[in-house]
């Protein structure tokens, strides 16, 4: 039975050179272009979606959740645009052994999706920058779709890719215990965890992953505990 696994991106397949500065000013940008907003970034921003980001900084600036609910497609759009302005080729930094693992992947038949909370544009930029976005041809769930939390944006991606009725199938990989957790609030039996230099992989682990990588060099290693 062919087999659907579906990818975070920051930390799990790439990494931006210059830091989560970087990643984090599109949200200041936004919140400050389209209502003056001057905020600041106190919350672990990993693993979380980008409506939720956004919400999380409106709530303590005083906005209501209508309030929110109201404006989350127009800062949406101000966030794309942000992020296309101050984007720089060559910012983003492919993690160690991902090509060669999503190359194998595609050679196994795998279908390869994913999971994310960047906007589609934001994220197919990040990945076209390391020449990896075309491996995702079963689509993914993402931060601009109908819904706001991880555990729904998996749920999009499995019906994208066509493997509503045959979720025993289906990998989620993340670097962050709150993508462990939605995979495993969707269901999902296969949940993998991949440190990276950014978590300790007793931390994934402690979270509930049921395999946990420290990273991704030897494809031979990772296809074998992956049982692919």
């Amino acid at each position: 039975m062919k087999k659907l696994m579906l990818f975070d991106i920051d930390r799990t397949l790439v990494t931006e050179l210059g830091g989560d500065k970087l990643n984090l000013d599109k949200y200041i940008g936004t919140l400050k272009n389209l209502h003056d907003l001057d905020v600041e970034i106190n919350l672990d921003v990993q693993g979380l979606t980008d409506k939720i980001i956004l919400g999380a900084l409106l709530e303590e600036a005083g906005w209501t959740d209508q309030q929110i609910e109201t404006s989350m497609p127009q800062l949406l759009e101000e966030l794309e645009r942000v992020h296309k302005r101050s984007f720089r080729k060559g910012s983003m930094k492919l993690l160690p052994g991902v090509s060669e693992l999503l190359e194998a992947l595609t050679q196994k038949g795998v279908a390869l999706g994913l999971v994310t909370g960047n906007v589609e544009s934001v994220a197919k930029r990040k990945l076209e920058d390391v020449a990896i976005w075309q491996y995702f041809s079963a689509g993914g769930g993402f931060g601009d779709d109908p819904h706001t939390k991880r555990t729904d944006l998996i749920d999009v991606a499995i019906g994208k890719a066509g493997f509503n009725n045959a979720r025993d199938n289906v990998y989620v990989v993340g670097d962050t215990p709150r993508d462990i957790a939605a995979a495993q609030e969707a269901g999902i039996r296969h949940t993998v965890g991949v440190a990276n230099g950014f978590r300790k992989t007793q931390e994934l682990a402690a979270a509930g992953a049921d395999i946990v990588f420290e990273d991704f060099k030897n494809t031979e290693a990772v296809l074998a505990r992956l049982g692919l």
